[in-house]
């Protein structure tokens, strides 16, 4: 591999890189979830978040790379309990949660928590946060819906896709119609995530800005 320097034709300057950065952050979460829908392909979730740390390294000024990181370290704390031995898929409500990482749901609500004070939200820190409530319920029943659905009011506004109208629908319908956080008024503070609980629970997966298919919030 080549060192970065003057001469290095694969290394953009300083002024390229606004552009180049959400193709390459797309691309990491695609190389992802190949490996989280792929059991041939396993390493690739690691090497997807290897990459994410070192983009956050390289970019500690960037929301949306720290928002990326986040995304797939929550996503990662559960990946032992999404599928049976037979690899069919286990909904995010029947997962066991004592398989699920703490330490790196703990992570990923720290990254979370950090992205919500700068207030600079994009697609990538908008998903990490809806997960990291998720992660944050002991139970499906104490999982805070109105919280959610006050990021994904925020999410449709910056990424408006069928599937993010589509997870919103399914957390109203959870939360009895409730559509913001109670005495919030729809913001969302980095104090209103909850702590870490001692034992994990549950999570959405990420839905990145073009991701299709099923609900996030129903099929991981």
């Amino acid at each position: 591999m080549l060192s970065p320097g003057k001469n290095d034709p694969g290394t953009p300057e300083d002024h390229e890189l606004p552009d180049r950065r959400g193709p390459v952050l797309a691309v990491v979460y695609l190389v992802y979830n190949a490996g989280l829908t792929s059991a041939a392909e396993p390493g690739l979730c690691a090497e997807a978040i290897r990459l994410a740390r070192i983009l956050a390294t390289l970019m500690p000024d960037e929301p949306e790379v720290a928002g990326l990181l986040a995304v797939l370290l929550l996503t990662e704390s559960r990946r032992a309990s999404r599928t049976l031995p037979d690899g069919s898929l286990v909904l995010l409500g029947e997962q066991d949660r004592r398989r699920w990482d703490g330490a790196l749901i703990e992570e990923g609500q720290a990254i979370v928590r950090r992205c919500l004070r700068r207030n600079q939200p994009g697609p990538y820190q908008l998903q990490a946060a809806v997960n990291a409530v998720h992660a944050a319920a002991a139970t499906v029943e104490q999982t805070d819906w109105s919280q959610i659905v006050a990021l994904y009011d925020h999410l449709l506004a910056v990424a408006p896709t069928p599937v993010v109208a589509l997870n919103r629908a399914i957390a109203i319908r959870r939360g009895e119609g409730r559509r913001c956080c109670a005495g919030s008024g729809g913001r969302v503070e980095p104090g209103d995530l909850p702590p870490v609980p001692c034992r994990p629970s549950r999570s959405a997966s990420p839905a990145g800005p073009r991701q299709r298919g099923r609900s996030s919030v129903e099929r991981r």
